[in-house]
């Protein structure tokens, strides 16, 4: 058969449920670090004024020795938090080390 007439237009759809917007990193960068044996260095990176932390991580740079991560994650709703320890017997040494938190407006 034949195609029929087009149908009118359906009524409107309901909004959206709030995104995020206005994603950003933020990073903290500790420059030569050292930990003696048994130490513990905690390191933070925070989130723009009002916006929301979304992730976050770290990573170390030319490091000589193990850098364990004890903890790394939220301190609160816009501070990531890196706790690094030296389970070793010797000092540890470091080029760099960057805690970055993502962050974004959250409606």
């Amino acid at each position: 058969g034949a195609t029929g007439a087009t149908g009118s237009q359906g009524p409107a759809g309901n909004a959206g449920l709030p995104g995020v917007s206005g994603w950003e990193r933020n990073d903290s960068v500790t420059t030569s670090p050292s930990l003696a044996p048994g130490g513990e260095l905690i390191l933070t990176a925070s989130c723009s004024s009002g916006k929301r932390l979304l992730s976050g991580g770290f990573t170390v740079t030319g490091g000589k020795g193990k850098w364990l991560a004890g903890t790394s994650g939220p301190s609160s709703d816009s501070q990531w938090e890196v706790a690094l320890e030296n389970v070793s017997a010797t000092a540890i040494i470091a080029t760099q080390i960057d805690v970055f938190a993502i962050c974004g407006n959250v409606q």
